[in-house]
């Protein structure tokens, strides 16, 4: 490895010094905050031979090294030198289509655990009273309908918080325009028929419980309303003045003008949507269920979330989504359990099958990532069972009654008081794997193996295979669970190589052969080793657990120093990483397994992996 070449080319292929918000590192990846992503050459990225795998995650260019990402992170900062950026990526280098997918995820994303919370309450009444456990005239159902209501009826206040936060103002100051506009008072005025007006402005009597658009325009109003206010109050008063200067003018706006504006908008988009269902009702289904692979690589998916939120508010069910991204993602598991069966390649087989299984949960990036985007025409199967599942689901109407990554995991969200709708969605679910699965043996998907990887000019490095045989012994105490049940893609689907991960039950961690250490991250929850025969691994503690900067984490030994198996590492403080909300998990990678014949997955404890 020519580090100093690669740092050179890392930083040309991002983009140079000035596409550069931040930049630092963890244990295994470069993390770059960019500007502009237009002007990241990812082809030139990905022909690396030493950039393990290139991810564009929420605005951040993470650039998958392994082991050596110390070194190369020391490179790549030689050339960029000291960066004095603003922390976040300014709207004004991005064009109009990525200022509104960045606003309309900072906005929308950070609600929907509540609003798919309160749909599964809504989907647990439904069986509860199919069962005859509960009826409709009981106090129990009387509570948890209210319960399932809250977070709807409450939508503005949530939507106002993070309106706030995207447009740079004061959230607590947005949550009571949110408040001006369903104020019991203003309500009850409504509901009697009473027309109101203020300093002789009439004000629209529309109703904004429930609502979504016009909570948005009256905090993005009130963003600018707080600028002008900052510069027209004297210091001496600003601190009383300025905030009633926001909250009158906020609310008489909103009241008077914005709010009756986002009420039509909100009413046009849903009458449109209507007219849409109303003569194609099979359509939104069809073409989410073929292209949510492609929507979700590109982050398009979410735009179909302001749509989706605004049926649900007003229909109390969407179509949206829920029906074709149900189809996808069946696509997405019945093609990996199909590349299983058909591969000869058995890491592959092994990655199929898990991630196969997590796609069925819902779940469909290891799939995706891990499978369906590597192996020839994996990714057209796919989008071929999911038109198919997709056009049944909009032939039959089905319907989905909250948020909720469509799977296994989450079917109960398809539960209303039809119960053909639940029948309609198990139906969706075994075409889309019938088709999805002929398509896989009508391609012959898995018998051409990978997608190669683009050419590259420079001469590849020739790797000699080593005839050896090793056990390498789990390092931590605890069980292993299944590695696509890990919260991170590199780690799931085993980028770095073949990878195990086991939930501690002490936090301490040993070498797991004779070797020595190759590096120690500096917030020492990360450790890379090298046995006497050469194998690598890395032992990573937790997932995230870089933010804790070293805190519970302490370090035995020192780079360069050798080791022998049983030698204490590491030790780590599980409840410490459990309490700030970090997942403690032990991850086991061998990052140079392509120097050997093989590395087996499948051993007996405290075999953690057998290299030959």
């Amino acid at each position: 490895m020519d580090k100093v070449q690669l740092a050179k080319d890392i930083v040309k292929s991002i983009g140079g010094k000035g596409n550069v918000n931040t930049f630092d590192h963890c244990s295994t990846r470069l993390r770059f905050e960019i500007k502009d992503d237009k002007k990241v050459n990812y082809s030139e990225l990905k022909k690396q031979q030493d950039i393990i795998g290139v991810i564009n995650k929420e605005n951040q260019l993470q650039l998958v090294i392994g082991n050596n990402v110390g070194v190369i992170f020391k490179e790549v900062q030689s050339n960029l030198g000291d960066i004095n950026a603003d922390s976040s990526v300014k709207s004004n280098d991005l064009n109009i289509i990525q200022r509104a997918m960045q606003t309309i995820s900072s906005i929308f994303v950070p609600v929907i655990p509540a609003i798919a919370g309160a749909g599964m309450i809504r989907a647990l009444l439904s069986i509860l009273i199919a069962t005859g456990l509960i009826n409709d005239a009981s106090n129990t159902y009387y509570v948890l309908r209210f319960m399932a209501d809250a977070p709807f009826y409450f939508l503005p206040f949530l939507l106002a918080y993070t309106s706030a936060r995207r447009f740079k103002c004061n959230p607590i100051l947005a949550m009571c325009l949110a408040g001006i506009l369903i104020h019991p008072n203003f309500n009850s005025a409504r509901s009697a028929g009473r027309s109101l007006s203020v300093f002789g402005l009439p004000i629209t009597m529309a109703t904004y419980s429930y609502s979504v658009i016009p909570t948005i325009l009256s905090v993005w109003v009130m963003s600018y309303i707080e600028n002008i206010a900052e510069k027209v109050t004297p210091s001496a008063i600003k601190a009383v003045f300025k905030p009633l200067l926001i909250i009158i003018i906020s609310g008489i706006v909103g009241l008077t003008l914005v709010g009756p504006l986002g009420t039509f908008v909100g009413r046009l988009l849903a009458q449109g949507m209507g007219f849409l269902d109303g003569i194609a009702p099979w359509m939104l289904p069809l073409v989410t269920g073929a292209i949510a692979p492609l929507m979700v690589m590109t982050g398009m998916h979410y735009t179909l979330v302001p749509l989706t939120t605004i049926q649900l508010t007003n229909l109390g069910y969407e179509v949206v989504m829920g029906p074709g991204f149900l189809a996808s993602n069946m696509a997405q598991s019945a093609v990996s359990y199909g590349v299983a069966l058909r591969t000869k390649n058995k890491e592959l087989r092994q990655i199929a099958i898990s991630t196969g299984t997590t796609a069925l949960m819902g779940i469909t990036e290891p799939a995706m990532y891990g499978v369906t985007m590597k192996v020839k025409k994996a990714l057209l199967a796919v989008m071929i069972g999911g038109t198919a599942g997709g056009l049944y689901a909009g032939l039959s109407g089905l319907v989905r009654f909250s948020f909720g990554t469509p799977g296994l995991a989450t079917l109960p969200v398809f539960i209303g008081d039809d119960p053909m709708n639940f029948i309609h969605a198990i139906i969706t679910i075994i075409i889309t794997y019938v088709v999805s699965l002929a398509m896989v043996f009508i391609f012959k998907v898995g018998d051409e193996e990978l997608i190669e990887e683009p050419s590259v000019d420079s001469e590849k490095e020739t790797v000699e295979l080593k005839d050896i045989k090793i056990n390498i012994d789990k390092p931590v105490q605890g069980r292993e669970i299944e590695i696509t049940e890990i919260n991170d893609e590199v780690f799931a689907t085993q980028t770095l190589g073949p990878t195990k991960a086991y939930y501690p039950e002490k936090g301490e961690i040993f070498a797991p052969f004779n070797g020595k250490v190759v590096s120690i991250f500096p917030t020492k929850h990360a450790i890379g080793l090298q046995s006497d025969e050469g194998v690598e691994i890395l032992i990573h503690i937790g997932i995230d657990t870089v933010k804790m900067d070293g805190e519970g984490f302490e370090s035995f030994v020192k780079e360069d120093q050798l080791i022998e198996k049983g030698d204490k590492l590491i030790t780590f403080d599980i409840d410490l990483i459990k309490n700030k909300n970090y997942d403690p998990s032990v991850i086991v990678a061998v990052t140079n397994s392509r120097n050997f014949i093989d590395v087996k997955t499948k051993t007996v404890e405290p075999v953690a992996f057998t290299i030959i």
